[in-house]
């Protein structure tokens, strides 16, 4: 992108546009046309997901996950996976269910973490499709060893 794409974009990102939010938090987040800045990507994250658009929120999701641009916080990253997820994000259903088996940010629950597996398998998600096929043969192995 040329500076003055990248102007226009900072430009309708700071009027409000949801979409030129994300973008620009894009461009910070791979140093797109800007400087790789992760604190700028997050914070233009913030702002886009608070407008509900659920890649942001995942993104931003993944940025407290990770710790990148903000402190690291599993609990605020399963509250924004959670957000993209109810609006049928695959990748955040994934991400919340890996947190709900792995217990990162939430109490762990097999059941919970089966739920939001099985809502992104039911959408094609590879990887969810797969782990859920292992979380279930895992739980009939525990219930016949009872």
């Amino acid at each position: 992108m040329e500076n003055t794409e990248i102007e226009l974009l900072e430009k309708a990102a700071e009027q409000g546009d949801a979409m030129a939010q994300l973008d620009i938090a894009f461009c910070y987040n791979n140093g797109k046309g800007v400087e790789q800045c992760y604190s700028k990507a997050a914070y233009w994250y913030e702002k886009a997901a608070e407008q509900g658009l659920p890649k942001a929120q995942h993104n931003l999701g993944f940025s407290y996950y990770n710790g990148e641009g903000v402190k690291q916080s599993f609990s605020k990253a399963v509250e924004w996976y959670q957000k993209a997820a109810e609006q049928g994000l695959p990748q955040s259903q994934f991400n919340l269910a890996l947190c709900y088996r792995k217990g990162e940010g939430v109490e762990q629950s097999l059941s919970k973490a089966a739920y939001w597996y099985e809502k992104a398998a039911e959408q094609g998600h590879a990887k969810a499709q797969h782990n859920l096929r292992l979380l279930t043969e895992n739980i009939k192995k525990q219930n016949l060893t009872n």
